[in-house]
């Protein structure tokens, strides 16, 4: 015989459990959808990303919809170069995911293609092509490299190939990262709106850093939409779940 008492325990234990969740979401694991191609090789398109809240503090914007609580951070932990981070622009309600290469105070640049910090060259070493597909759908490769920055950092990067077999060696901007602010690049380095665009994105003010970047828990090849669950098995790329981000 169902009573008014255990109706209201029920209602109270759904009461925690959604509190709990919330709670969960906006303080401890963000959950993030990649839409884009800007950090292959390292996190590919349609990779859904388990990332933490607590490595970098709180600010209001870690809250949706920004309230005006408190100014600055609190408990906060600066991020470290290389590390893949979620955040967010001024004026834009967008989430961003990019590797952080530049401190407040350094200077980057990149020369003939080869990334400076403080004027001192990452190193590269090329590995095998990396197979990738352009917006039809076609199987085009990139060189793809191990970067090493100047503190010892090593990550992968890639970059596209033109009809000769060359890559760009490109030579840009002096940019000095302002104090409270980071420079954010695309491991993807021809096809990532990034801090060197600075009419696009520029650099990224501490307070709109969100949660760093832990591990794929879900991929896909975009191959199948949420109506079409009998595609599901052949859509989903098994190699990448739980794959830490690093």
């Amino acid at each position: 015989m169902i009573t008014q008492e255990k109706i209201n325990k029920e209602v109270k234990g759904i009461f925690w459990a959604v509190l709990a969740a919330i709670f969960i979401r906006i303080f401890i694991i963000d959950n993030f959808y990649v839409p884009t191609g800007s950090m292959i090789p390292t996190v590919l398109i349609w990779d859904r990303l388990f990332a933490s809240k607590w490595n970098y503090g709180y600010s209001k914007h870690v809250i949706p919809y920004s309230p005006n609580l408190f100014e600055g951070r609190i408990f906060y932990t600066p991020p470290t170069r290389g590390e893949i981070v979620i955040f967010e622009m001024p004026n834009d309600d967008k989430k961003y995911v990019k590797r952080l290469i530049g401190l407040p105070g350094e200077k980057i640049q990149v020369k003939e293609g080869v990334l400076h910090i403080n004027d001192i060259p990452s190193k590269l070493e090329r590995i095998e092509d990396y197979p990738r597909a352009d917006a039809a759908g076609n199987i085009k490769m990139a060189a793809q490299f191990i970067e090493t920055l100047p503190d010892g950092f090593a990550h992968k990067i890639i970059k596209i190939l033109d009809q000769n077999g060359e890559f760009q060696k490109e030579t840009s901007y002096e940019y000095i990262v302002p104090k409270g602010h980071f420079f954010m690049m695309g491991d993807n380095r021809d096809e990532s709106g990034d801090s060197r665009h600075q009419r696009q994105m520029g650099y990224v003010p501490e307070d709109y850093i969100l949660s760093k970047a832990q591990f794929v828990w879900l991929s896909t090849d975009g191959k199948s939409g949420w109506l079409e669950p009998w595609k599901w098995p052949f859509s989903i790329r098994y190699s990448r779940f739980f794959q830490m981000i690093r």
